[in-house]
């Protein structure tokens, strides 16, 4: 059946002729044809909808009459829940090859498939408030609707990776500059769409199956390869799509889509794209749970065992520069330390009069932190743990600070010495999980996961290890009882396994 066999709509000012699909209308603006879509997401569209939308190109495109065509809808363009099924792409296909160009109306933000539907068309009008990204690598997954390939033909392998590799996001302005929209629409889109499908849109970058990739852009992947060993270099998901950006510049569109699709299945099947997939679920349940105020409250109580473990780790013969050094390695992006000294003590350790600090925070008491606040090193505008290099950012251990250690653990009996690089991520990793466990048995309102995303999201924890209790429940819960149990009768500054954990490892589960 004829996709366009419908009732005909009243004509509406410069509309020349008006028709319906069960899910849009489709209106004749001078010689373009303008599809307003009232369907959700792109990764919703079922096969039904999928193949009318496909047959309405093709009879479109078989008219004399038409020079090209506008797609609309209010949530075409966006991101739904988890990634389009692989089906999709036959929907982006046609579009790329449609007869007559396929303008982009986006009246909004364009998101990872909705981003990568716009890339398909010929031309791209947006209002000035639209935003562009890709987030699937932040979800453990690659793009495989022609992005990888699309973009570095469109512009440029260098912003083609901040997209796709690098969590970027650009505005408006700056995807006009780079050439990823063709018109930013003032007022109405759909006429400055039109506009551009009447003028013949000869000026516009469509790309087709056989556009190369200029060798230019190609010697671009080069430092892209660079700054993802730099900034990613344990990471799966970046390396993955780095291969891909490769491919993507040696091979034709289809041929590299193929490439992506099967590198796609295999990136799934990892340990970090599933880390990644579980913190994407948890990051949308913590955006829905409680106040703002609420989430920072809990993320200080989370985030204060491992604080403590790290002061221990000072008094035992760590050094600040260590933990924060090591604790990067891990994969934080900022040691705690380090983060002390550009917030300020009281921000990052917090007190215990506010409710952020557990009633009793100290299983075996360090004086460090007093002495700091003795010392008037608080952080922040004030002098903290580290000497900062005059008109530079560098930072150096400074011996005030080393004698503070020094009288803390004199003040606790302890002979310093030094401290493996091996046991202190481990360590802080420990009193981590020891203390989220504690809150799970005593907050009915708390889930693994929730806890899980707020170390991801708002405290710096490596989200493609998911979590601390992700990884807590990967190890096993009775390697993470043998190391607390290790810790309290060495010293105990961890606590004591909390009963959920013990009851969890006995029966083989892990912290749901």
């Amino acid at each position: 059946m004829n996709a366009l066999a419908h009732a005909r709509a009243p004509f509406h000012g410069r509309t020349q002729e008006a028709e319906a699909l069960p899910f849009a209308t489709i209106e004749i603006r001078a010689s373009v044809a303008v599809i307003r879509l009232e369907l959700p997401s792109p990764g919703l569209w079922d096969a039904q909808e999928q193949q009318l939308f496909i047959t309405s190109l093709f009879d479109l495109g078989a008219r004399g009459d038409l020079t090209a065509i506008v797609v609309q809808g209010a949530d075409v363009f966006v991101e739904g829940p988890g990634a389009a099924a692989p089906d999709f792409r036959a929907v982006v296909e046609a579009v790329a090859g449609s007869r007559l160009p396929v303008i982009a109306a986006i009246a909004g933000d364009a998101v990872g498939v909705g981003l990568e539907f716009a890339i398909a068309c010929a031309g791209r009008v947006a209002t000035r408030g639209a935003r562009f990204s890709l987030p699937d690598l932040r979800a453990g997954r690659l793009p495989t609707h022609g992005a990888i390939e699309r973009l570095p033909r469109l512009i440029g392998m260098t912003r083609a990776s901040d997209l796709l590799i690098f969590d970027a996001a650009l505005d408006a302005d700056r995807a006009l500059e780079a050439g990823l929209i063709d018109v930013i629409a003032e007022r109405d889109i759909v006429a400055a769409a039109v506009e551009l499908g009447v003028s013949g849109v000869g000026h516009v970058r469509a790309c087709r199956p056989d556009t190369i990739v200029p060798d230019s852009d190609k010697a671009d992947l080069f430092g892209v390869r660079l700054r993802v060993r730099r900034e990613a270099p344990d990471q799966t998901a970046p390396s993955a799509a780095l291969q891909a950006l490769d491919a993507a510049a040696r091979l034709p569109v289809r041929r590299a889509m193929a490439d992506t699709a099967r590198a796609a299945v295999a990136l799934a099947k990892t340990d970090q794209a599933q880390a990644l997939a579980y913190a994407a679920a948890g990051r949308a349940t913590l955006e829905r749970w409680g106040s703002e105020a609420a989430r920072q409250v809990l993320a200080r109580r989370l985030r204060w065992p491992l604080l403590r473990e790290a002061v221990h780790l000072l008094d035992e013969g760590a050094t600040p520069s260590q933990v924060d050094r090591c604790l990067m390695a891990f994969g934080f992006g900022e040691g705690p330390f380090a983060l002390s000294d550009r917030l300020g003590m009281a921000a990052l350790f917090g007190v215990a009069a506010d409710g952020a600090i557990p009633a009793d925070p100290w299983l075996c008491y360090s004086p460090t932190l007093d002495l700091m606040s003795d010392a008037h090193r608080h952080g922040g505008s004030a002098p903290g743990w580290y000497r900062r290099a005059e008109a530079s950012s560098h930072l150096t251990f400074d011996p005030e600070v080393a004698r503070i250690i020094q009288a803390s653990a004199t003040f606790q009996r302890i002979c310093r010495q030094p401290v493996s690089d091996d046991v202190i991520a481990e360590r802080c990793l420990l009193a981590a999980v020891n203390g989220a466990a504690e809150l799970l048995q005593v907050e009915d309102n708390l889930s693994a996961p929730l806890l899980d995303a707020v170390w991801t999201v708002m405290l710096g924890f490596p989200a493609w290890k998911g979590g601390p209790l992700l990884q807590a429940n990967r190890a096993g819960l009775g390697q993470v009882v043998d190391g607390l149990r290790k810790l309290q009768a060495r010293r105990n500054t961890a606590g004591a396994p909390c009963e959920i954990i013990l009851r969890c490892a006995a029966r083989g589960e892990g912290l749901g």
